[in-house]
């Protein structure tokens, strides 16, 4: 899963070692990814916030809907829609598809 807490060079710091380029590159592909994933499959504003949520916590559906502030049905609906443009078969699917996609360049 990503990182929720601090950026690598944050976490260098902390430990004593320096930043080094790759780290803010790994950072800026992430969002990258992230990015062209959500073009490439044309996910809404709203199934993006439910895959960063489903990327990024370790909560349950009903806890990511509280914080998204929308019922539970509507993230099932959000995932299953994302399930049909990405042709995965369930929310875990949906997870690792996302971990094992790569942007075409």
């Amino acid at each position: 899963m990503p990182q929720t807490g601090g950026t690598a060079e944050a976490e260098n710091k902390q430990t004593g070692g320096a930043a080094k380029p790759e780290d803010k590159q790994t950072d800026l592909s992430t969002t990258d990814k992230f990015t062209a994933f959500g073009e490439q499959y044309s996910l809404t504003e709203r199934e993006r916030e439910v895959l960063r949520a489903l990327l990024s916590s370790g909560e349950n559906v009903q806890d990511i809907a509280h914080t998204l502030g929308i019922s539970r049905a509507a993230i099932y609906r959000h995932i299953s829609n994302m399930n049909e443009k990405t042709a995965t078969k369930a929310r875990m699917g949906l997870i690792q598809f996302y971990y094992g996609w790569n942007p075409e360049k």
